[in-house]
């Protein structure tokens, strides 16, 4: 299957600095892409999710046998061990940490991983399915019945994450697989909370369904700076359609 990507950061109109980091790449005949949203003080965010995305890319380049969905497991759990081991040398980036979406495109198959509220989706044949499931809060209170799906969106806990790189020795790191067919149209679309913290996934939906790169990042960018864009904002996509 060919595949083309793309990516895109922004600071957004509120921030000063940019926490967001993000890669996509040829990988042993497939295509990683990774998108992380750094938290701390003092740029600790932005150490946290540039150094995630790093060690997640330099630990898959040395990628072995075909059990690609344990070894995104590994790479996730080493940048966690790489962010707490920075933290411990520079007082002074104490506390960051990052959230990480990492899905690895081979042949039919999707490999994903995540630890956070940065989100993947699928977009095939115009049908969009989210992969992941936030580590939030306001998630939890939704698994528990205590709101709806439609309350949780505008909640003002949203941006309180409970899963994290970073925060402790070890992390459980959700991960999954899926399979495409060659001939579907196929989007695979990674994301920071500050894309779908001011899109909705009917937007989203319309959005991606051109299947066009640049028009994609267009959209997204005028849309996410029309909705105010409080947050930084980040995403990476990959498509069979060139």
């Amino acid at each position: 299957m060919k595949l083309s990507f793309t990516k895109y950061s922004d600071v957004g109109l509120v921030r000063s600095n940019n926490e967001d980091f993000c890669g996509v790449k040829f990988s042993n005949n497939g295509v990683l892409a990774v998108v992380c949203d750094g938290v701390g003080g003092n740029n600790g965010g932005e150490v946290a999710s540039r150094l995630a995305c790093e060690v997640l890319f330099n630990s898959f380049s040395t990628i072995y046998g075909n059990n690609y969905s344990a070894q995104l497991e590994e790479a996730i759990l080493l940048a966690n061990s790489a962010i707490q081991k920075k933290a411990k040398e520079n007082y002074t980036l104490m506390g960051m940490a990052s959230t990480i979406v990492a899905a690895y495109i081979k042949n039919s198959s999707v490999f994903w991983g995540h630890v956070g509220d940065s989100r993947i989706y699928s977009l095939i044949n115009n049908n969009l399915t989210q992969i992941t499931t936030d580590h939030s809060l306001v998630q939890e209170m939704v698994d528990k019945g205590y709101l709806t799906s439609e309350e949780a969106e505008n909640h003002p806990k949203k941006n309180i994450i409970t899963r994290a790189l970073g925060t402790h020795d070890t992390v459980k790191v959700d991960k999954g697989e899926f399979k495409i067919n060659e001939e579907d149209k196929v989007l695979i679309f990674l994301c920071s909370d500050g894309v779908t913290n001011v899109v909705d996934n009917e937007q989203l939906s319309k959005i991606l369904s051109t299947y066009n790169s640049n028009t994609i990042v267009k959209e997204l960018y005028h849309t996410i700076r029309q909705n105010g864009a409080p947050d930084n904002f980040t995403f990476a996509l990959i498509t069979n359609l060139q």
